[in-house]
């Protein structure tokens, strides 16, 4: 009997352990890339990661699916889901990556964005909790610079980035069109003039003014200087505006007088000029008869003497009673303009001693 009982108890203990060993498996458990082995008696893939406290969400990928049986030996890979916020020039954008890495992840949304700035390195590893990642693209723009165009690539994603990433220096008096807060794209144009202020002293003149009165005692043709003028002088302080290194303003901050100005002086006459009323002399004018004296009536003779004209001016005598108003020769003067100047000729030496040998035989003196 006790024989029989032995047996039973051996047999009993060899049955157990042979179901022991047909339901125990060993699988490999793969969480984002690390592996491990992982005893179980779980018979699909849903049950070893319930067992194992891993809940996935919609975001997170298992291979192969949650139904699929496992046996001894299976491999289970599980990929979590990462929030990668994504802004792109200043525009964002939300994705739902399984990759591990920044490169990986740009990868999987088919989105290398080739010679781009990165807000972090591609090889940077993105957490459970998600990564938000900057990239600014390259883009073609000109860039005018003292007023020159030029065509240059940039990755910065305002007009004052782009300068930045191009290292041209900008200050407060520098004009940028656009604004340096304006977002550039592909084709933009960004134009900047350097200004440049700086201040000057110096001393300018100061022009004098005419100050004219009337005479009784002179005819209105008649003017005289009783003072001349003199120009003043003053000591400015001016701010001159250049752009690009051009004169664009000047403003005037102040202005002091060194030497005041001397007004100029003037008399004009009113008193009206007396009427010629030349007597007649053989039955034509005393003028006539004083060039037919002194020229032979001939208006425009120059016989090369020094003296022209029907009525033998100098030249310096017609000119300083005005006669170069009419021609600066006399006998380029027509009949009626020597006579015009005769008269004032004729008036200033009250009477006619200016023609002393003609006057005399005509009975003028």
């Amino acid at each position: 009997m006790l024989a029989v009982v032995a047996v039973a108890a051996v047999l009993a203990l060899v049955g157990g352990g042979f179901a022991y060993a047909t339901l125990h498996k060993t699988v490999t458990l793969s969480i984002d890339g690390k592996a491990q082995e992982v005893g179980t008696f779980d018979g699909t893939v849903a049950d070893v990661l319930s067992s194992q406290g891993i809940h996935l969400t919609s975001h997170d990928a298992v291979a192969p699916s949650p139904q699929t049986s496992i046996e001894n030996g299976s491999r289970i890979a599980v990929r979590f889901g990462r929030e990668l916020t994504l802004r792109v020039d200043g525009q964002a954008k939300k994705y739902w990556v399984t990759a591990t890495t920044v490169d990986q992840a740009l990868d999987q949304i088919g989105a290398r964005y080739r010679g781009a700035d990165l807000s972090t390195s591609r090889g940077s590893y993105i957490g459970r909790d998600g990564l938000r990642l900057a990239v600014a693209t390259p883009k073609k723009v000109t860039l005018v610079t003292a007023g020159k165009p030029r065509h240059v690539v940039t990755t910065g994603v305002t007009v004052g980035q782009a300068l930045a990433d191009l290292n041209i220096g900008v200050d407060r008096n520098d004009e940028v069109t656009p604004l340096t807060g304006t977002r550039i794209s592909d084709g933009s144009r960004i134009v900047l003039v350097r200004i440049d202020r700086k201040m000057r002293v110096g001393e300018v003149s100061i022009p004098f003014d005419t100050v004219t009165r009337q005479s009784a005692t002179m005819y209105s043709d008649q003017s005289r200087t009783a003072r001349a003028g003199r120009d003043g002088l003053a000591r400015i302080r001016v701010r001159v505006t250049y752009a690009d290194g051009k004169v664009r303003h000047r403003v005037q901050l102040s202005k002091v007088v060194l030497r005041a100005p001397v007004s100029e002086v003037q008399y004009v006459g009113t008193k009206a000029p007396p009427t010629a009323t030349a007597p007649s002399v053989g039955g034509s004018t005393v003028w006539d008869s004083i060039a037919q004296c002194e020229s032979g009536g001939d208006w425009s003779i120059n016989t090369g003497n020094g003296y022209y004209g029907g009525l033998q001016f100098l030249q310096s005598t017609w000119l300083s009673f005005g006669g170069g108003v009419y021609a600066s020769l006399p006998s380029d003067a027509s009949r009626e303009e020597q006579i015009a100047i005769a008269e004032k000729v004729r008036d200033a030496a009250g009477g006619y001693s200016p023609w002393p040998a003609c006057a005399a035989s005509l009975g003028l003196l």
